[in-house]
Formats: structure tokens, C-alpha cells, sequence
């Protein structure tokens, strides 16, 4: 099956390849060839390789929850539970 039907499975790459980042989860709700190629590491490394990456930087802050007490559960989260 064809990338992108009609075009050559490396013309299909390429127009994958400049979707812009923020289209990815519709773009891989198209079709199961779409997001398979999408979760290759090759496809991220032609993505990069062809200028089309960028930085990002996440910032995250925890929220303070005023009702709990101060040190209520200090650890909770770093010993998840398993439950099955």
C-alpha cells in the first residue's frame, strides 16, 4: 500500500515530513500507514535531518493543594503502587 496514494512512497515521506508537529495526532488518525511512519525513528531522523525539527523547552510547576497539610505525603509519588 502506497503512502500516499498515486505518489512514490518517498515523495509520500516528504510530505509527511512537513506537516507541522502540532497536526501529528490528527495526522496519525488518518490511517495506520500514517502512524506507523510516524513512530519510526527513521522518519523523526529525516524530519530532523531535513531542518524541520526545533527546540522546546517544558516547564512544569506543581500545583499546592491548601488543604493538605504541609509534608502530608511528602513521598506518595515516588513509590507508585501496582495494582492487578
Amino acid at each position: 500500500m502506497d503512502l500516499i496514494p498515486g505518489l512514490p512512497d518517498d515523495l509520500g515521506l516528504e510530505c509527511l515530513v512537513r506537516v507541522p508537529h502540532q497536526y501529528f495526532s490528527s495526522v496519525s488518525s488518518v490511517c495506520r500507514s500514517w502512524k506507523r511512519w510516524i513512530e519510526l525513528p527513521e522518519f523523526w531522523r529525516h524530519r530532523k535531518f531535513s531542518g524541520l525539527t526545533r527546540k522546546v523547552i517544558v516547564m512544569a510547576q506543581a500545583r499546592v493543594d491548601p488543604t493538605r497539610g504541609l509534608g502530608a505525603e511528602k513521598h506518595a509519588a515516588a513509590s507508585p503502587r501496582f495494582i492487578g
